[in-house]
């Protein structure tokens, strides 16, 4: 994706918010729709046929039960539009940030009622993530590497213990695993990535007296 991209991007995220105005009638905001989905088409065409310089001219597959499919990212749709509006969401609607902000919603209305756990959540996003560069990126633009250098930072030669590191892996393979269900990404490859070679710092240990009769 290229900076031009990323600008017609934000052109047709404008034109989202005018078709929004109580200044326009039902006629011009729907004229509106159309040209916003013709810009989309445009552009994730241009992007895909970059990524697939051998893609067939229709460049998504038409399945014989009539729905359509894309390959690399792999997404199926009912048409080919909404197959279309998937890709563009795939390639510019979703940043870690509101990827894992949407992650705790879903946590809150799926039963986890516990204040801390979710303040522990919404904590480490802006105390752990918030710092990373994957920050503001596209989820669907983070790949195994990012994450990888990542878990370097993080432990370097014993910078934290395995609990505090298993903590963040943990929110973070719940974020991609919601990504993945909701077809923002293909699929979740946090489990994938090796951790064995990773250097924790020793938690402190505690001795505690006991009374004789405790003994």
């Amino acid at each position: 994706i290229t900076e031009q991209d990323k600008e017609e991007s934000f052109n047709i995220s404008q034109l989202k918010n005018l078709a929004k105005s109580d200044s326009l009638d039902s006629g011009e905001v729907g004229e509106l729709g159309k040209m916003i989905s013709k810009k989309k088409t445009i552009l994730v065409e241009k992007i895909y046929r970059t990524a697939h310089p051998r893609a067939k001219e229709e460049l998504f597959y038409k399945l014989s039960d009539g729905r359509w499919k894309s390959n690399n990212p792999t997404f199926v749709a009912n048409s080919r539009e909404e197959l279309v509006e998937k890709l563009y969401d795939y390639f510019f609607s979703h940043t870690f940030e509101e990827v894992y902000l949407e992650w705790v919603d879903m946590r809150i209305s799926h039963g986890v009622k516990s204040n801390k756990t979710i303040q522990e959540d919404l904590s480490m996003l802006r105390n752990v993530f918030k710092n990373e560069p994957i920050f503001d990126m596209q989820i669907a633009e983070i790949k195994k590497k990012d994450i990888k250098y990542m878990y370097e930072r993080w432990t370097g030669q014993g910078l934290i213990t395995r609990k505090a590191f298993v903590n963040r892996k943990s929110a973070l393979n719940g974020v991609f695993i919601y990504a993945a269900e909701n077809e923002y990404i293909p699929f979740n490859f946090i489990p994938s990535i090796g951790t064995s070679e990773l250097k924790f710092k020793e938690p402190n240990h505690y001795n505690k007296a006991l009374h004789l009769d405790e003994r």
